[in-house]
């Protein structure tokens, strides 16, 4: 599974772009878009040789999951710090806790079977912002 995370819509087209790209040249069977209010989940159904065998489903409402992001040098790190806490708790429960039904219901049936018993890490080191 692949997970990028933004904190605003900008560039959405292309964004989205990029991470189908890359899931098909690393024939990655999953994929996460993260933002604060947000999900789209990609899988991959291998029908064809490039990006356009990936389904895009949702958006679904993160609505009551994260807390609000406060603006700052450092809060794309902190972002992606909670997804990637909010990921690894799934995997431990075997099952999404809170959100509205449609995210829970999405994540059960796309995300869980394709990650529990995972591991999460980051597949970059984080550049924190300094002081």
């Amino acid at each position: 599974m692949v997970v990028e995370t933004k904190l605003e819509k900008r560039h959405l087209p292309e964004v989205t772009s990029q991470l189908k790209r890359y899931m098909a040249a690393m024939s990655c069977p999953l994929g996460l878009l993260v933002l604060p209010d947000q999900v789209w989940i990609f899988r991959e159904r291998y029908t064809g040789d490039d990006d356009g065998s990936i389904e895009q489903l949702g958006p679904y409402s993160l609505a009551g999951v994260f807390p609000p992001m406060a603006p700052g040098p450092d809060a794309g790190v902190k972002f992606e710090d909670l997804v990637q806490n909010w990921i690894t708790d799934l995997i431990a429960a075997e099952r999404p806790t809170g959100g509205p039904s449609e995210l829970v219901k999405a994540i059960e049936e796309h995300v869980l079977p394709m990650v529990v018993g995972g591991d999460v890490a980051a597949a970059h080191p984080r550049e924190y912002a300094t002081r």
